[in-house]
């Protein structure tokens, strides 16, 4: 079956597994497995679908091939050296195809050899772009395995941003573990500007490089304005949230809350939270870096009546006998596991009874999507 993707149809890419059904059955599909999830619960709250394509507004690319013909895309068959070619996917907003365009002469340019996974040799591993949600700010994060090449980088990088003006951030992951393209601990900025604005329509963040941050922004609004609604209607005042990041869901219900205070194990996330917080002059939100299982002290000091958790795939992990112990008495859940979100609230169930469910569509044509629960105190 042809799709509106050449590279599905010629082959190359498997990342969409689910491109052939219609977007309609799509979501029907994901819906009969909430339905499943929670057989007893009735009232599912309507889904939230997403556009079919350039939606997707973050991109991480491996980088094969050689300097004259860099490959950009994935890697081949069994994570080999032969990689594919992915230079115009239909999801990505068009400004990172733009970019991407741009890079094989870059990379000839810069003497950037690409990673060589069999020999162990080169330089590039991979790229990582974000563009923010109005399509006015990017940023491009080189992975490499050492820091040979970081002075040629940094002295072509400003072509890159002459062409394109929006590419406003510029950075360089060291990540000398043979592996084609995940991150390592060392991140050195080439650019004067460590940070992005991230603006939605009504509520705007920074952002850096170093952060977990949703690919598809249109569907992450609803989300967040969902979960501040929700905390509104239901007269919550004080907030915590676990596993915060840049802080979104605080951000989007600081106008309705008294006080809030994130809390995150990523330390770069909080510094950027906090400079977002001191840049907008917001005084009723605050941000803490700390594992989210070990904080009863800032749970029981500040009394929320609502705790927002948003974790990562393996869930609450000991978390949950931290929230169960806490007075508040409302659980906003987002989760983007099923099954983790369904064990928690299993756990969660001798102290909290789920109220509503609504499915976020973030990832149309896969098998993911995200999951926002209100669950109340018995």
């Amino acid at each position: 079956m042809n799709t509106f993707c050449d590279y599905y149809n010629k082959n190359l890419c498997h990342s969409c597994q689910n491109i052939e059904i219609t977007y309609a059955d799509q979501l029907k599909a994901k819906e009969e497995l909430i339905r499943g999830a929670f057989p007893s619960f009735k009232d599912i709250l309507p889904t939230i679908g997403s556009k079919t394509s350039k939606f997707r507004h973050r991109a991480k690319l491996t980088i094969t091939g050689t300097v004259d013909a860099p490959i950009i895309g994935l890697l081949g068959e069994d994570n080999l050296d032969d990689g594919r070619e992915i230079l115009d996917c239909p999801l990505h907003h068009p400004s990172i195809n733009k970019l991407i365009h741009l890079l094989p002469e870059f990379i000839k340019t810069t003497n950037l050899a690409p990673y060589n996974i069999k020999d162990r040799t080169g330089e590039l591993k991979g790229i990582i772009i974000f563009t923010n949600y109005t399509a006015t700010q990017m940023y491009l994060k080189f992975i490499l395995r050492s820091k040979e090449s970081i002075d040629r980088i940094k002295k072509f990088q400003t072509r890159l941003r002459l062409i394109m003006p929006e590419l406003k951030l510029v950075s360089v992951n060291i990540q000398p573990i043979p592996h084609a393209i995940l991150e390592g601990a060392e991140e050195i900025l080439l650019t004067d500007d460590s940070v992005i604005w991230h603006n939605f329509k009504d509520v705007k963040m920074l952002v850096s490089t170093n952060g977990f941050i949703q690919t598809n922004p249109q569907i992450a609004e609803v989300l967040y304005s969902t979960a501040a609604n929700w905390i509104e209607e239901f007269r919550h005042q004080r907030m915590v949230e676990l596993f915060c990041g840049y802080g979104a869901f605080s951000f989007f219900a600081a106008k309705s809350i008294q006080s809030s205070i994130g809390i995150e194990i990523n330390a770069p996330s909080i510094v950027v939270a906090n400079l977002t917080k001191e840049r907008l002059k917001i005084t009723n939100l605050s941000f803490i870096h700390a594992a989210a299982d070990s904080v009863k002290e800032i749970i029981d000091q500040n009394n929320p009546d609502i705790i927002l958790v948003n974790p990562p795939r393996r869930g609450l992990s000991t978390a949950t006998q931290l929230i169960k112990d806490s007075n508040c008495r409302g659980i906003i859940y987002s989760s983007c596991s099923l099954d983790s979100l369904k064990k928690d609230i299993e756990e969660l169930s001798d102290s909290f009874r789920l109220k509503r469910v609504q499915m976020f569509d973030m990832f149309p044509h896969t098998k993911h999507f995200e999951v926002l629960t209100y669950l109340e105190r018995l």
